[in-house]
Formats: C-alpha cells, sequence, structure tokens
C-alpha cells in the first residue's frame, strides 16, 4: 500500500510540477534520465528511491513526502522562470541511469549481467565512464559511511593509492567496500569500523575505486 501511496503523490506532484515550470512531463522524464513510460509505471507501482533522488537534485521534490507522505511536497519549490534560465544554460546537464548492483553478484562481474542489477541510480550525465553504485550492506565502513548508503565506484583501470577506499569482490562473488591501505609490501584491506577485522588482497579482486556516496539524512531510508 505504501508503494501505491507513493505512485497517487507522484501524480499529484507530476500535476503540480507542470503547472510550477511550464515543462512537459516528457521533459520531466528526460531531465532526471527516464523514459515517460517509466513515470507512468511508477505512478501504478510506486516510486523508488532512487527516483526520489534524482527529483530531488532536479527539480527540489521533497523525498520524504514523496516516499512517505512525510513534510511538504517541495524542499524549494521550482518556478518556470528557475526552469528556463536552467535549460538554456549551456552547462546544464541533464540526469543518466547508473546501475546499483546487488552485493552478491555473478562470477563474471565486473561484466555486468542483468542479473547483477538491483536497480538504477540517477546521476548528472557528465560523471566519469564505467561508473556503478552498491548499497552499503553492513557498518563496516562506519562511520565514514552508513548502512544502506548508496557508494559510487568507478571500475578498473584507475589509480589508486594507500588510504583510498575501494570495492573488491571475494572468492564467493560478494562485493565489499573497504579501505586500502599498504603496509610495507602488503596491501591490507581495512574497515573503518575497529570491530570489523582487516583482510590481505588474497583471494579478492579490486572491482573499482570509491568517488562519491548518497544518502539521504532520514531514518526512513
Amino acid at each position: 500500500m505504501a508503494k501505491q501511496d507513493s505512485g497517487k503523490r507522484l501524480e499529484e506532484m507530476m500535476s503540480e510540477l507542470k503547472k510550477l515550470t511550464g515543462i512537459s512531463e516528457k521533459k520531466i522524464a528526460h531531465l532526471i534520465g527516464v523514459h515517460k513510460n517509466t513515470i507512468s509505471r511508477y505512478k501504478t507501482e510506486g516510486v523508488k528511491k532512487t527516483v526520489a533522488l534524482a527529483l530531488q537534485a532536479v527539480f527540489g521534490v521533497n523525498p520524504n513526502w514523496l516516499l512517505y507522505g512525510k513534510g511538504s511536497m517541495f524542499l524549494k519549490k521550482p518556478t518556470k522562470v528557475q526552469m528556463e534560465t536552467l535549460l538554456n544554460q549551456p552547462q546544464f546537464i541533464a540526469l543518466k541511469p547508473i546501475p546499483v548492483v546487488k552485493s552478491q553478484v555473478s562470477s563474471s562481474f565486473p561484466k555486468l549481467s542483468e542479473e547483477d542489477i538491483a536497480d538504477f541510480l540517477y546521476l548528472p550525465r557528465n560523471i566519469l565512464e564505467d561508473v556503478m553504485a552498491i548499497s552499503m550492506q553492513d557498518e563496516s565502513m562506519s562511520p565514514t559511511f552508513e548502512e544502506g548508503e548508496l557508494i559510487v565506484f568507478q571500475l578498473q583501470p584507475v589509480d589508486i593509492k594507500s588510504g583510498d577506499i575501494v570495492v573488491v569482490k571475494d572468492e564467493w562473488n560478494e562485493l565489499l567496500v573497504r579501505r586500502y591501505k599498504l603496509r610495507g609490501k602488503a596491501v591490507h584491506l581495512v574497515s573503518d569500523n575497529p570491530k570489523y577485522p582487516f583482510f590481505t588482497l588474497e583471494k579478492h579482486t579490486i572491482v573499482g575505486k570509491v568517488i562519491k556516496s548518497v544518502k539521504i539524512r532520514d531514518h526512513s531510508f
């Protein structure tokens, strides 16, 4: 029922957004990196968290209102003049979908298969190539990253130095987020949370380097 409620709120928000900005639903969909038919599906099936983030980034929509009915519809209500100014800026870049992969992936990963994808995160189109994201599954990197936070990483080959945070794949094809540490000639993969032990690179493959994280500071997420 909660997902269906978010679909109803999406329909209400889209109607209000079109009145405020004067742009079409097709254009709104394009600006957050999805097809117009996807918006129609979300109205029926409910809104995903990553889409709520995209609507927040471009239009100032309150994701907690959209998903849970908390607070007001907009964090900052857009205007037609603001949107026209934004769209006419040559540097304005719409969003594109970045795959959010599961914590357990196929043996061929980082070669991506459909079964590896859990969701999509919508980020600016000028972001680096070969980028994916993963949801933090535990508190091993606390306080740097919280459980549930989306961790964005660039696939190898990429320059990695001691102290960088990386995503590694273990022998069971599980993805883990750890800090890369050089200790003499040995590479240690270390948790920021001291309650978690470190491990060596043996039987682990570095698949990418973390470049950013995405979260909403609300207990509902």
